[in-house]
């Protein structure tokens, strides 16, 4: 009975997502079937705003795609298990009629992967998004990332990797210039091929924005450790879940680095 006096508002939603939104659906990797990313363009509208849902009358309306418009790229929520890109449509909608482009990744999920591989996944579709998002109306200049729950952790881990990063190139170069003979060769090398990796990237000091919505920033909690066992998580499968790196992809104790 509860289902069913859900599904009114199921069928709205997915009319919208699979029939009446202006979205595109790419690949931003190749290992799995789930690096795929939504785009909901931004349209320019001219007369009444056309809903495209049914049992609604609307008036036509002429469109056209904006172009160098702001972007969102969201992530979306899931307890690291049951996110899906589709699960941000409704946001899009509403979003889209502001002027602006909305990317919205999707991510493989626990028990399939590991948390440091939606790190991963989450990285590649940001990148995905500075390098193609001109072609669909958006403005490669004005990024910002938005997370939502597991989604914000996700999100904030793959930003402070990006920081970190070049953190150690910086404090690699002058302990290179200290070493003497082959190894100082050796060193600047390496300094140099990683950053012909970090400049084939995305760079955080590129983004516009980050913001992290109801999201497990300090996994160290006692009340988030009070919801996960609540929730059935037990210490060791919420340690399984982080690829054992726990410490190491906890936002709170990453920014504890930085400042040290």
């Amino acid at each position: 009975l509860f289902v069913v006096c859900l599904l009114p508002g199921f069928l709205r939603f997915a009319w919208y997502y699979f029939i009446a939104s202006d979205r595109v659906s790419l690949n931003y990797g190749s290992e799995s079937f789930r690096q795929r990313v939504d785009v909901y363009r931004s349209c320019k509208q001219t007369g009444s705003q056309r809903e495209g849902l049914p049992g609604r009358e609307f008036n036509d309306s002429i469109e056209e795609y904006s172009s160098n418009a702001p972007v969102i790229v969201f992530c979306t929520g899931g307890a690291w298990m049951i996110g899906y890109k589709m699960w941000g449509a409704l946001l899009a909608r509403a979003v889209t009629a502001a002027g602006i482009v909305v990317v919205i990744p999707d991510m493989q999920n626990y028990p399939m992967v590991y948390i440091p591989d939606m790190v991963d996944d989450v990285d590649l579709a940001i990148n995905w998004t500075f390098e193609n998002i001109a072609q669909y109306g958006g403005d490669p200049t004005n990024i910002v990332v938005v997370g939502q729950s597991a989604g914000g952790h996700v999100a904030c881990m793959a930003i402070f990797r990006n920081i970190k990063r070049k953190i150690s190139r910086e404090s690699a170069v002058p302990a290179a210039k200290e070493l003497v003979g082959t190894e100082r060769e050796e060193g600047l090398k390496r300094i140099l091929e990683d950053d012909e990796k970090l400049n084939e990237g995305w760079s955080v000091s590129n983004l516009k924005g980050f913001a992290a919505i109801s999201s497990p920033l300090s996994l160290g909690s006692p009340i988030l450790a009070q919801s996960f066992r609540r929730q059935g998580f037990n210490d060791k499968m919420v340690h399984r879940m982080f690829g054992f790196k726990k410490d190491v992809y906890d936002p709170y104790l990453a920014l504890q680095n930085f400042h040290q």
